[in-house]
C-alpha cells in the first residue's frame, strides 16, 4: 500500500508501506436491482473479522463507485450500525459526501481513541439510495470499492492502532431491468343515438399487475358530455375482491368537456392489483349525447380543467407513462327522446326506490338530469309532495302518476321544469 498521511479531525494515522490488503477487514457494497426509472437502496457492509483475527478498528473511508450514466444518487446515510457506535451515542465524526459518480464515507467511532467499532461481520454502515436512469436496459453494471472521490481523493482504510489498513474490496452490482409495457385506449366502433348515454370501454395492455391509474379523457367536438365513470364488469372493479378500488376520484370539466380519474387499489400497498391482459375493459366512461349527430373524437389528456390527472399507470410501486391511443364515436339521428314519471333513478320501474331517490335529491343535494321524473304529481314544483305521492301510489291506493307514465313520452303539461337530457 503506497505511503500516506491521513488526517480526519485531528486523528493521525501511517500508513504502512507495501503491506497490501489485510485478510482482517473488508468493505462490501452487495448489490441493488429494480426498473428503469425506479428507486432501490444499496446497503454497503464492513467486516471487521473476516479470518477471525480482526482487531478494534478505530475509524475507515471509502468510496462506493458507479456508473453516473446508469443511475443517480438520491440520497445517502449512516446504516444501521452507526447509532450503536459508542455505546449508543453514534460515531464522534462521520462525513458523507455524494458526488455525480458516488459517494464517500470517512467515520472516527471516538475522537479521544478510548472507544471502537465491534470486532465483528457485517456492520452495516453506509446506505444509499439510488435513481435508475440507464440509457440502456437490461443493464449490469459495478458497483466498485473506491478511492477517487473527492479532492483530495479519500483513501479506502480501515484505522486500528493509530495506522491505516487497507481492507479488502468486495464489488457490488447493479442490475436494471426495463419498464414494462403499458398502455391505455378507449374502444373502437362505438355509436350511439343523440339523446341517450353511452358508456364507452377504456382498455388496458399491461405486461405486470398494475395497482393504479390517473389519466384525464377530453370530447373534442362537444357531442358528448362525460358524465361518470362505470366499474361494473371490468377489471379495475374487480380490484380487493369486488370491492373495487380502495381510492377513487372522478373529476368531471366545468365545460362538460373532459373527464379526469385518478385510483389506487389499496392505500396499505397490499396486493390489490389488476393482473396482466392485453387491451382487457379496465372502466368504462359514460357520456351523454344531447346535442344531435356526429362523430365525436376523445383524446387523453394530463388534466380536466384544474384537476391534474398526469397519464400514469403504476406497477411495482414505480410511476410510468403509459401509451395512449384515443377513438371516434358515432352519435346517430336519435328520437327526441322521454322520460316515465315517478321513475327517478332510470330503470323503467317505479317503487320505493324511487321515493328514496326523491328524498336524496331534496335534502342530500343528490343532482339529477330530469326534474320531471321528479315531479311525481305534476304540479311543476318538486317538493316533499312529490315523495309522499309516490308513496301514497305504491302503499295508500293513491292514483297513479300523470303521463308520461306507461311508457317514455315528453310532458303534456307546460311548466317551469323539465329534463336537461332525457333517460329514455
Amino acid at each position: 500500500m503506497r505511503a500516506c498521511t491521513f488526517f480526519i479531525a485531528g486523528l493521525v494515522c501511517a500508513a504502512v508501506p507495501g503491506a497490501g490488503a489485510d485478510a482482517s477487514y473488508r468493505i462490501r457494497p452487495g448489490s441493488v436491482e429494480g426498473l428503469n426509472g425506479a428507486a432501490a437502496t444499496l446497503s454497503v457492509r464492513l467486516d471487521l473479522n473476516v479470518d477471525g483475527r480482526g482487531e478494534p478498528v478505530g475509524g475507515w473511508s471509502f468510496g462506493i463507485c458507479h456508473d453516473a450514466g446508469s443511475a443517480a444518487v438520491l440520497s445517502a446515510e449512516a446504516g444501521e450500525a452507526i447509532p450503536f457506535l459508542r455505546s449508543g451515542a453514534g460515531a464522534d465524526f462521520l462525513r458523507i459526501e455524494v458526488f455525480p459518480g458516488g459517494v464517500a464515507e470517512a467515520v472516527i467511532v471516538d475522537l479521544a481513541q478510548a472507544q471502537t467499532a465491534p470486532v465483528r461481520n457485517d456492520l452495516e454502515v453506509l446506505r444509499i439510495r439510488y435513481l435508475f436512469q440507464s440509457r440502456d436496459c437490461p443493464a449490469n453494471r459495478s458497483i466498485v470499492v473506491c478511492d477517487t472521490l473527492g479532492d483530495p481523493p479519500l483513501d479506502v482504510a480501515c484505522v486500528v492502532g493509530r495506522v491505516a489498513i487497507e481492507p479488502q474490496r468486495e464489488n457490488g452490482s447493479m442490475h436494471i431491468g426495463c419498464a414494462p409495457f403499458v398502455a391505455l385506449k378507449t374502444a373502437a366502433g362505438v355509436q350511439t343515438p343523440a339523446g341517450r348515454d353511452v358508456r364507452v370501454p377504456v382498455l388496458l395492455s399491461n405486461e405486470r399487475p398494475v395497482s393504479g391509474a390517473s389519466f384525464a379523457l377530453a370530447v373534442r367536438e362537444g357531442l358528448l358530455v362525460p358524465t361518470g365513470v362505470d366499474l361494473a364488469g371490468a377489471s379495475a372493479g374487480a380490484l380487493r375482491g369486488g370491492a373495487g378500488p380502495e381510492y377513487l376520484k372522478i373529476h368531471l370539466g366545468e365545460t362538460g368537456r373532459c373527464i379526469g380519474i385518478a385510483l389506487i387499489g389499496s392505500l396499505s400497498l397490499d396486493d390489490a392489483a389488476i393482473p396482466m391482459g392485453w387491451e382487457a375493459p379496465f372502466l368504462r366512461v359514460g357520456f351523454n349525447a344531447p346535442f344531435g349527430e356526429g362523430t365525436e373524437s376523445l383524446e387523453f389528456t394530463d388534466a380536466c380543467g384544474s384537476f391534474a390527472a398526469p397519464r400514469t399507470i403504476v406497477i411495482a410501486g414505480l410511476s410510468l407513462r403509459p401509451e395512449t391511443m384515443g377513438s371516434s364515436v358515432v352519435v346517430t339521428e336519435g328520437s327526441a327522446g322521454g322520460f316515465i314519471r315517478g321513475d327517478v333513478n332510470f330503470d323503467r320501474m317505479v317503487n320505493i326506490a324511487d321515493a328514496v331517490a326523491v328524498l336524496a335529491f331534496l335534502f342530500a343535494g343528490r343532482p339529477h338530469d330530469c326534474h320531471d321524473a321528479i315531479d311525481a304529481n305534476d304540479d311543476g314544483k318538486l317538493d316533499i309532495a312529490d315523495a309522499i305521492y309516490l308513496l301514497a301510489f305504491l302503499f295508500g291506493g293513491g292514483p297513479k302518476p300523470r303521463p308520461p307514465f306507461d311508457a317514455p313520452g315528453l310532458d303534456p303539461t307546460p311548466d317551469a321544469i323539465g329534463c336537461a337530457r332525457f333517460p329514455f
